[in-house]
């Protein structure tokens, strides 16, 4: 009669730490279900995560000043051209900087450039792609000012002008833009600052870094609340088991 007794009070309270299991798993905003229109049930099929991936080129380190005395947006002290004194060029790149080949060593310049900033991120690692934004950390636009305009290019096509941004000669700020997804697909996103746009621009400009934010579902599954609990339930068996044996 002893053993009975004990399996049957084993078994009523896997019962209650199955209710209670279950009601333990409530609604995450980071979770979405799959469910087959099918099944009348609404078994879950899968469950995603959304995922964030940044890929930066370049340090936010205040254009080469360090980011306590240039923060975002600042402006930048006041440095003499070591050629012509004239307070105009600087150049703050770190050998990995000067070294770079992917945009990272246009940053920390200033001067009048052109650049491109290739991006680059595992696109196998999403199931599908739902928001990605392009910020760059950018110093010196004086667009329409001495009649030059300056433009950026997303995949080798023409997306906006800085026309209406005039931050003076060391002022700076974040731009931030969203980016077609149908550009990502191959997961990679090269961006052109055309500083010379049509023989126009001649702005000395300063880039402390670019970022791309890519936002997506995961192309992994994480165990279902179901699973999780089966699980429990064998690790629970295992152990009356054992304990009987003994």
């Amino acid at each position: 009669m002893r053993k009975p007794r004990i399996l049957l009070i084993a078994l009523f309270g896997l019962t209650l730490l199955a209710g209670s299991a279950t009601a333990s798993f409530g609604p995450s905003p980071l979770i979405n279900h799959s469910y087959d229109d099918n099944m009348d049930d609404g078994t879950i099929l899968s469950t995603s995560v959304n995922i964030t991936v940044v890929d930066q080129i370049g340090d936010n380190d205040g254009y080469g000043y360090g980011h306590s005395l240039v923060g975002d947006g600042a402006d930048l002290p006041f440095t003499d051209d070591p050629f012509t004194g004239g307070g105009w060029n600087f150049d703050n790149r770190s050998a990995s900087e000067l070294a770079a080949t992917n945009g990272a060593q246009a940053t920390d310049l200033e001067d009048s450039f052109d650049a491109t900033f290739h991006h680059t991120f595992d696109i196998s690692q999403f199931s599908s792609l739902t928001s990605a934004l392009f910020t760059i950390d950018i110093s010196g636009l004086q667009q329409n000012v001495f009649g030059e305009n300056s433009f950026l290019f997303f995949e080798g096509m023409e997306i906006l002008a800085f026309n209406t941004i005039n931050q003076g000669a060391w002022g700076s700020g974040l731009l931030t833009y969203s980016v077609d997804l149908a550009m990502l697909s191959d997961g990679i996103f090269d961006v052109y600052l055309d500083n010379f746009h049509n023989e126009l621009g001649d702005d000395h400009i300063a880039v402390d870094f670019t970022s791309l934010t890519v936002n997506g579902l995961s192309t992994s599954t994480i165990p279902e609340p179901a699973t999780m609990l089966l699980f429990g339930f064998g690790l629970a068996g295992s152990a009356v088991i054992r304990r009987f044996r003994k």
